[in-house]
């Protein structure tokens, strides 16, 4: 198997250290710090001085031991819990994207779109679908 030569990866170097005890405990006190706070305008300034490195540092160790950027990283969690809202609520989709840390509606659409291949309302609608007595 060594020597073949039409091999495939089968999982990034991300899900490598996917194990909780494994993480780093910067990663781990950063990543707790995102899921209290996501729904505020964090910053990579903000985050790397909680885990006591310069900005640049902090967002290739970040990257390293998650894969994904700072930013990707929080929007991801961001677009998790909009999408939980989304199908729970019945709140507007403006009302879910001022609640959810995004400043400005255009740029939630396009984020959210870009991420689940549809927009918030095309979304809502295909998971609440509403039922018609004929």
């Amino acid at each position: 198997m060594s020597l073949a030569t039409d091999t495939r990866s089968l999982s990034s170097s991300c899900f490598a250290n996917a194990d909780a005890n494994v993480l780093s405990r910067r990663i781990r006190l950063v990543d707790d710090s995102i899921k209290k706070n996501y729904m505020r305008d964090l910053t990579l300034r903000e985050v790397a001085e909680l885990a006591n490195m310069s900005e640049g540092a902090f967002s290739r160790f970040f990257s390293q031991h998650t894969g994904r950027s700072f930013t990707e990283y929080l929007i991801d969690i961001r677009i998790g819990m909009v999408t939980r809202m989304l199908i729970d609520s019945n709140k507007t989709v403006a009302e879910i994207c001022f609640e959810y840390g995004y400043n400005n509606i255009s740029n939630f659409n396009r984020i959210f779109k870009k991420k689940k291949g549809r927009t918030p309302h095309e979304f809502r609608e295909m998971y609440c679908k509403k039922k018609t007595i004929v």
